[in-house]
């Protein structure tokens, strides 16, 4: 289940432009499993995910929250949903494109970027 929150999450606290996310809390029956963030970005829905939690049920829920982002993005005339992937450092997580091609994503690239505070 996907909760609006109006609050920053904590994983994603140093977004920029912030005001263009909508954030979400992912729960299931055992409780918070994931951090969501959704944003519109022309064509294409934009989410970020950061699981907190994971086992069989875990995927089991992601599974049936992810359906849900789809048909909000086909609702919004979307006609992708792009998932993003923070890495601390500079080496991306090599299990990452597996995990993602569980839920049918494909087309994987790398993505660095820099803050430098003015």
């Amino acid at each position: 289940m996907l909760i609006r929150q109006e609050q920053v999450p904590p994983p994603f606290r140093e977004f920029a432009h912030r005001q263009r996310y909508e954030w979400y809390r992912a729960e299931d029956e055992r409780g918070l499993y994931a951090w969501l963030a959704l944003a519109e970005s022309g064509e294409d829905m934009e989410m970020h995910l950061e699981a907190v939690r994971w086992g069989p049920q875990t995927l089991r829920s992601m599974r049936t929250d992810i359906e849900r982002v789809k048909e909000k993005a086909r609702r919004r005339g979307k006609t992708r949903l792009l998932g993003f992937k923070a890495e601390q450092g500079t080496e991306p997580d090599p299990r990452w494109p597996r995990f993602v091609r569980l839920f049918g994503f494909g087309g994987h690239a790398v993505i660095q970027t820099a803050a430098l505070e003015v």
